[in-house]
């Protein structure tokens, strides 16, 4: 009689340890973010409704975590006619196949305001020198501030958009 006693109340300790350690456990809904190339760039975990982590992966697929939420993004440029007449001098295209469209990038920019990654999100199709040269122009960007998060300078994504042709001092910047 003794040793059934102690056989059960080892199992009911057992049942204590593993019920509590798996009401521990978060159950996260991890939604992932694919760039022109069907590779991940941007992965979001939620548990139920509310947003509890942001990673950006890399290229090379390491990941790095993002403040989630931020009070200012990365400064690029200082005004829009800025960005405007950055793309208008430095954009190098030759648009001989009378190609039209918006190219996405997403910029991974670091607490120092140091562009570290570049990423195509949606080109135009059947264009690849397009594609190669809006990374040629993103990669002469360099950025004012890094992105704030309760007055710290942390990392961010910043998604810029290219339209194609590039009108003369009329992009949409966002």
């Amino acid at each position: 009689m003794k040793n059934i006693k102690i056989n059960i109340a080892i199992v009911l300790c057992i049942l204590v340890v593993s019920c509590s350690i798996q009401s521990r456990k978060e159950i996260l809904d991890c939604r992932e973010s694919y760039d022109l190339n069907n590779k991940v760039y941007q992965i979001n975990c939620f548990k139920k409704t509310e947003l509890l982590k942001v990673f950006y992966v890399d290229t090379l697929g390491y990941k790095y975590e993002l403040a989630k939420n931020i009070d200012s993004s990365a400064l690029l440029f200082d005004t829009e006619e800025d960005f405007l007449e950055f793309v208008n001098k430095e954009f190098i295209w030759n648009n001989q196949k009378n190609v039209e469209g918006r190219i996405y990038v997403a910029l991974y920019i670091d607490e120092n305001a140091i562009i570290l990654d570049k990423r195509i999100l949606r080109g135009v199709d059947g264009c690849p020198e397009c594609t190669e040269s809006v990374l040629e122009l993103v990669s002469k960007i360099i950025p004012k501030k890094a992105a704030y998060c309760k007055g710290k300078s942390v990392k961010s994504i910043e998604v810029i958009s290219i339209l194609l042709p590039q009108p003369q001092m009329s992009q949409e910047y966002h």
